[in-house]
């Protein structure tokens, strides 16, 4: 999957690399640049499983500094960006992190996932800045198991399983559901714990449950699903690219066309191309945004900045979701008047934030940094994502 690597150093910004030793410093000072300069730092991972991810998050993110700095900066500053890839590593995002701190970072961009955002946002809070994803929805990301200065932009699993849920329960009709889990994430094994909660809540049935942990071998999965596949409404899969789309496209050469289900895992181009028109039907899922003015009267005007600064259009919702969380973060410095992490935090819990995955709120830090915000249905057509709607689930279950 292609990024636009590091296109910030034409964008007048900073980008290293994954080895924080083999980078020139960046020349910083203890408050996080010089006088002229704010430094806000990333650990985003460009390789491993998590890439496919954060790097079009990284564009989104690259885009809206340079933005800000063409008209300004904040505080009067210019924004200095500089991301360490993650390498899908925790180890390595926690040493970037520290590296970043050590810098003079006065916040920092955590990567778009729990298990690998949380070393990041742990980091940041043990500094006493704040730390922002851009797109993680374990429930466990938030003040009550990182700390009050850490946020996510993307709703948690609680509201991303009970849409879907409530979804395919009153507006499909659908009564019987089939779950597929992969057991190594946090996130795949809470958004289908809370789908699951959600689905038995309104008075669905759940066929059944199964478990799929790695190496790329469904044949199990599919000869389990093959023989209940009469009793199934609808197939919930919760499981990560690249094996997400593997899986996929084996159910649908099976024969079965069954509608499949899932979270915001599925957004992007690396399962939208690799289905394709054969396979890409009748597949939905419940993601933050969606790139057309149908969804948003502000993506227009964001997808002709994207395309003039990176000389191509965004891909993805990811691109935003990066867009987002930069945006966010300038805004609340802004209105703070200040870099201070608790001064920022305060004003990211008394806002609202009109972004393009749409209106935002947070929640106290005493009730857990939970992000406030509506859920876009999509659904892929040939291959192609389609914006359904936006849809708000009337009950969502306890994290």
């Amino acid at each position: 999957m292609g990024v636009a690597a590091f296109a910030a150093l034409t964008l007048g910004l900073t980008a290293c690399g994954a080895d924080p030793t083999a980078q020139e410093d960046t020349a910083v000072a203890e408050n996080g640049g010089n006088e002229s300069e704010i430094l806000i730092g990333g650990s985003l991972n460009l390789d491993g499983e998590q890439s496919a991810y954060d790097a079009l998050i990284l564009e989104g993110i690259e885009v809206a500094f340079a933005e800000a700095n063409e008209n300004g900066g904040v505080l009067g500053k210019q924004i200095v960006w500089e991301n360490l890839n993650g390498a899908s590593d925790t180890t390595t995002i926690a040493n970037n992190a520290e590296v970043l701190i050590e810098r003079g970072a006065e916040a920092l961009i955590a990567p778009a996932d729990f298990d690998y955002g949380s070393p990041a946002a742990r980091a940041a809070q043990d500094a006493g800045i704040v730390g922002i994803s851009p797109g993680a929805t374990s429930p466990s990301y938030g003040s009550d198991m990182l700390g009050d200065k850490q946020f996510t932009i993307g709703y948690w699993n609680t509201a991303m399983g009970a849409a879907a849920a409530e979804w395919a329960y009153n507006e499909q009709d659908f009564r019987d559901a089939y779950v597929v889990t992969y057991d190594g994430l946090d996130y795949t094994e809470s958004l289908s714990r809370y789908f699951i909660e959600s689905w038995e809540n309104a008075g669905g049935n759940i066929v059944a449950e199964d478990i799929y942990s790695g190496g790329g071998d469904f044949s199990a999965q599919l000869q389990r699903l093959r023989g209940v596949i009469d009793d199934v409404d609808v197939i919930y899969i919760s499981v990560y690219n690249p094996d997400l789309a593997q899986f996929i496209r084996e159910i649908r050469a099976s024969g079965i066309e069954t509608m499949i289900l899932g979270g915001d895992g599925y957004d992007g181009p690396e399962l939208s191309d690799s289905l394709g028109e054969e396979f890409g039907n009748n597949i939905y899922y419940v993601t933050h945004a969606f790139l057309s003015e149908d969804a948003s009267p502000n993506i227009p005007t964001f997808i002709d900045t994207f395309t003039e600064q990176t000389g191509a259009e965004p891909l993805s919702i990811l691109e935003a979701l990066g867009y987002d969380t930069a945006t966010t973060l300038i805004q609340a410095i802004e209105a703070a008047g200040t870099t201070d992490g608790e001064a920022v935090a305060q004003q990211m819990t008394e806002m609202e934030f009109d972004l393009l995955s749409g209106k935002l709120t947070w929640a106290s830090a005493e009730d857990g940094h939970e992000p406030q915000k509506e859920t876009a249905i999509v659904y892929l057509d040939e291959g192609q994502p389609v914006f359904d709607k936006w849809f708000k689930p009337e009950w969502t279950p306890e994290p």
